[in-house]
């Protein structure tokens, strides 16, 4: 049975996420076009798209590792399963049914301990200061997605308050094209950076000469 092919999952999200950064970088380098209004907007827009693209590679990403071995999984669930299941099995067995919205780092870490095996779990190499970084983006996420009053104090309780010390709301398109003080990025970049060095932690897990010397002990 032909095994996942983690580089091609790993590659294609690095794509889509540079692509972004480089339209995000021309767009506000530009003043020519658009006012800083305008820009806002657009860098909002964006933070959708980041978030959904990442989600889709995290549930990739699993499906791949499942894919690999599904021992953890059958010892979860206390049934008897095949070791090896197709990638549409695996797709089926773990989406098929129900959307997970993995807009926690750690619902992944927690998920991927449950059902995936040791020597197939990158997400436990996801360090802690990308995985709070991350998570702020979804912050942003969810209010961007219906403007509740929930979604808007979870943004200032765990987002505006950090970076503030205020309670005080700005709008997220403004928060992510402005800079800390003295600081040569403006905030969008970091979340980028951060899902980028995530996902390169990961990839450094998953590589052949490391997945080799674990089944070797």
């Amino acid at each position: 049975m032909k095994k996942s092919d983690f580089s091609q999952t790993f590659s294609d999200n690095r794509r889509w996420m540079e692509s972004y950064y480089k339209i995000l970088k021309k767009l506000y380098e530009d003043d020519t076009i658009m006012t800083n209004d305008d820009k806002a907007e657009i860098f909002e827009a964006f933070a959708l798209k980041l978030c959904a693209q990442w989600e889709a590679f995290i549930q990739n990403l699993f499906i791949d590792c499942l894919n690999r071995d599904s021992s953890a999984l059958a010892a979860y669930l206390q049934l008897k399963l095949s070791k090896h299941f197709s990638l549409d099995e695996c797709e089926a067995l773990l989406f098929g049914t129900r959307y997970f919205d993995f807009d926690r780092i750690g619902d992944a870490k927690r998920h991927a301990k449950r059902i995936l095996i040791n020597r197939f779990n990158p997400f436990k190499f996801i360090k802690s200061k990308d995985a709070k970084v991350i998570d702020e983006l979804f912050y942003i996420r969810n209010y961007l997605s219906h403007y509740s009053g929930y979604a808007e104090r979870k943004l200032i309780d765990q987002v505006y308050s950090k970076h503030f010390r205020t309670r005080r709301f700005v709008h997220p398109g403004k928060f992510l094209t402005t800079a800390k003080t003295g600081d040569r990025y403006i905030r969008m970049s970091y979340y980028l950076f951060s899902m980028l060095a995530a996902a390169s932690d990961m990839r450094r897990a998953l590589a052949p000469s490391r997945i080799r010397r674990l089944k070797a002990k």
